[in-house]
């Protein structure tokens, strides 16, 4: 009989770590009329260079206000093209976001956009993201998981 070795010392660890992408604050909550501002964050990625992403929310509970690019995929200094189109009728954000040049791609976490909405109405609305790509520099797929989040509007 053939046993496998009792230690695997010397060996790297394997990281187990999936990456996500969020929407942040997962439990919001805002009056009618007013703002509040939610950020889409990843984390745990591994030389991310390109992320395309839509944001989904109920026209008829909130209404989009505006969206600007977050810092991360820019962290390192390096110039990014940062794009979104807003179908405010059916409530989606498209958002496109890459590195210029993809050299190298951007490890760990942060803040990809930060997206304002305004309280329509009392209600709720789910603020969901969905992950159309997200590629490292050799265009290579990133596993993730997504985290979505709840707007309530009193």
């Amino acid at each position: 009989a053939v046993t496998a070795p009792s230690s695997t010392t010397g060996a790297a660890p394997i990281s187990l770590t999936l990456a996500s992408i969020a929407v942040k604050p997962a439990d919001i909550q805002v009056a009618a009329g007013a703002s509040v501002g939610v950020e889409v964050t990843a984390a745990d990625v591994k030389n991310l260079a390109v992320a395309d992403i839509s944001v989904t929310y109920d026209p008829e509970v909130v209404s989009f206000q505006n969206i600007t690019e977050g810092g991360f995929l820019r962290s390192d200094g390096k110039p990014t093209s940062f794009l979104f189109s807003v179908n405010s009728k059916t409530g989606k954000v498209d958002i496109s976001l890459s590195r210029v040049g993809m050299e190298k791609g951007v490890n760990g976490s942060g803040t990809l956009a930060f997206l304002v909405f305004q309280g329509k109405k009392a209600g709720a609305s789910a603020i969901s993201v969905k992950v159309n790509k997200l590629q490292n520099v050799d265009r290579g797929s990133l596993d993730h998981r997504v985290v979505n989040a709840s707007l309530t509007v009193k």
